[in-house]
């Protein structure tokens, strides 16, 4: 399976943490094939990549948005701000068109702030003004109440709560057409922490989680990465279910 893993961007050590991710996803064989990943950070290699190849499945882990929120410096922004090229609103419409997978990862939600449609691909969406997190800290995601049990979706069969170091993001935009598998409890109320979502033929997959390389290393967390990019990329049922 080929993936390309968009990254990079503001507050995140993404040079890291991005390889840990393509490397979590190759450590086991799916379905007898590996995940191959081609990491790419910054738009711009993005836009080249998705241009010269075509990929099962594209995976935002990244931090680019225009950052016009008054909390942002001008410093900051001549650094980090991005806005989203209409080429690649173009590549990525285009993979999900065919069919493509959508892998979107933690800070993925808040990328490309300027483009209405991006909402509308993962099913979700990260709302200013409302939207936030604590400190990083140890909570467990729990499949969601909402599943009267966890076997009604692969990714999540008898996979049981994964405990992590990392972001518990509040407040989120939980489109009506997401079906949310996660949920995390904690002072701040029950929260969705994971949730899929399908447009056409293309499946996208949103994960809350995945701040840094402790979670990405936690061996739970690890196996439903593995199993939300088999599911985004077209395996069946039944196979996902057997993802380790």
């Amino acid at each position: 399976m080929k993936n390309l893993i968009i990254t990079g961007g503001w507050a995140h050590e993404f040079s890291d943490s991005a390889v840990v991710l393509s490397e979590v996803l190759a450590a086991q064989p799916v379905n007898g094939a590996s995940v191959h990943s081609t990491v790419v950070d910054g738009i711009d290699n993005a836009i080249q990549a998705l241009q010269e190849g075509q990929f099962d499945v594209v995976t935002v882990y990244a931090c680019w948005f225009t950052m016009t929120d008054e909390r942002y410096t001008p410093e900051q922004r001549a650094q980090w701000a991005r806005t989203t090229p209409v080429e690649l609103r173009e590549a990525i419409a285009a993979h999900v068109k065919r069919g493509g997978g959508l892998l979107v990862l933690h800070t993925g939600i808040i990328c490309f702030t300027d483009w209405p449609e991006w909402p509308h691909y993962i099913g979700g969406s990260w709302n200013w003004g409302a939207s936030w997190h604590p400190a990083v800290e140890v909570f467990a995601a729990r499949w969601a109440s909402e599943l009267r049990a966890p076997q009604q979706h692969p990714i999540v069969h008898d996979l049981g709560e994964i405990v992590v170091e990392d972001e518990r993001y509040c407040e989120l935009g939980v489109g009506p057409h997401a079906q949310v598998l996660l949920e995390s409890d904690g002072p701040e109320g029950i929260q969705a922490s994971m949730w899929t979502h399908e447009q056409g033929s293309s499946r996208a997959v949103f994960s809350s989680l995945g701040h840094d390389h402790r979670s990405l290393n936690n061996l739970q967390h690890g196996r439903l990465l593995r199993r939300s990019i088999a599911w985004v990329g077209q395996l069946s049922d039944t196979v996902v279910r057997e993802v380790h």
